[in-house]
């Protein structure tokens, strides 16, 4: 077994280790001759750690093709050592690999100083974070190279993983120290790049309300010679997200570049129903097009009305109105029974939703809130 390891110049802004304490967090990769645990083997384990004020990195390079036991039994007694374990979808591959690999070994009765145990820690998979924004971000795949790049990340190395499997079968028979140089520079580039996309936590932190609503206006904007209204909430964020972000949904559109944030709303006038929900306590009365309480309709002759349904007991109103990002069903129940604001629909099979516009609601942030969680 081979060792490399050494200081990093490299920095982080302190916020991020709200998310994830530093010096308790360790990021790691691993190379292999295949997917399968059961007929490949790993030749390089390598992880970065954060000590003393300083980001570090350390290399266990199988050079020999029979040192994967040493490797990973030093890893399991490193990882004993940190509570949490940072990766690019380690939870898809490297996990799971080297868990196999641990078990593989204790069967043949190899003793482990330290259990390979990846639940004690908490996995923490960038990949994953990522994936569930992909939508808003302009990039076309999430693969490890695209994400890197995005982020200003430069390689040097110009191998895949898969490419390597070969230039590391070659080095075991040759030796060479160019061939041996190309597979350290491969994870050593793999490992060093996880400490700026620790910026990928500013999603989390997004999702922690790490942002102020700076202001909530009404506008108009000319399009195609109409004048529309929308409402503009203004956010500051306490960082920078890494990626330019958007997403629209029904009409509404989130915006963050850097660290500011816009959240538009489009206002229009329309014809609406809404539909009341204790339908069966009304009835419906065909040749005016409108529902009466039976409390009512009991003075009502029979000839001019009928049960009500859900799909005709409704009223109709005509005025401005914004929509919501959520369909009826997903509206949070916390938030209807708290913003004692009606939902309006076109149709009662219409999935968007919408609500009333008045000046007042540009005071209800908690609302314009729960639509930033929604779209983010």
């Amino acid at each position: 077994m081979i060792e490399w390891s050494g200081e990093l110049d490299i920095t982080l802004e302190d916020c991020f280790d709200e998310i994830v304490p530093f010096e308790q967090c360790v990021l790691f990769d691993i190379e292999t001759t295949g997917f399968s645990a059961q007929n490949t083997f790993c030749y390089l384990i390598g992880y970065c750690y954060y000590e003393n004020q300083t980001w570090k990195y350390r290399m266990l390079f199988n050079d020999d093709s029979r040192s994967e036991l040493s490797i990973i039994q030093e890893f399991a007694d490193v990882l004993s050592h940190y509570d949490y374990v940072v990766h690019y979808n380690g939870d898809g591959f490297d996990i799971p690999y080297l868990i196999e690999k641990y078990h593989q070994y204790r069967s043949f009765g190899f003793e482990f100083a330290h259990p390979l145990d990846f639940a004690s820690v908490q996995s923490i998979d960038l990949y994953k974070i990522i994936k569930k924004y992909k939508k808003g971000l302009p990039l076309p795949n999430l693969k490890l190279p695209t994400v890197e790049a995005a982020l200003g990340i430069i390689r040097k190395d110009a191998y895949t993983g898969g490419e390597l499997v070969h230039v590391y079968k070659k080095y075991a028979d040759t030796r060479s120290d160019e061939l041996e140089q190309l597979l350290f520079r491969h994870n050593y580039e793999d490992i060093t790049a996880m400490i700026p996309m620790l910026r990928i936590f500013s999603f989390l932190m997004f999702e922690k309300n790490h942002y102020t609503i700076q202001n909530i206006d009404l506008f108009e904007k000319t399009e195609s010679n109409d004048c529309m209204q929308y409402i503009k909430i203004s956010l500051l964020l306490e960082y920078q997200l890494p990626f330019f972000y958007q997403t629209v949904c029904n009409n509404i559109t989130l915006t963050i570049s850097d660290s500011v944030g816009v959240l538009t709303i489009p206002v229009f006038e329309a014809e609406l129903k809404y539909y009341i929900h204790n339908w069966k306590d009304y009835y419906y009365l065909p040749l005016e097009n409108k529902v009466i309480h039976k409390s009512i309709g009991a003075y009502v002759d029979s000839t001019y009305k009928e049960k009500a349904t859900k799909s005709n007991c409704y009223l109709t109103k005509t005025a401005m109105y914004l929509p919501l990002p959520w369909n009826y069903k997903q509206i949070p129940s916390d938030w209807k029974n708290t913003s004692q604001l009606k939902v309006y629909q076109y149709d009662i099979q219409d999935k968007i939703c919408y609500i009333e516009y008045s000046d007042a609601l540009l005071n209800n942030e908690a609302l314009f809130t729960g639509f930033i969680r929604y779209m983010f």
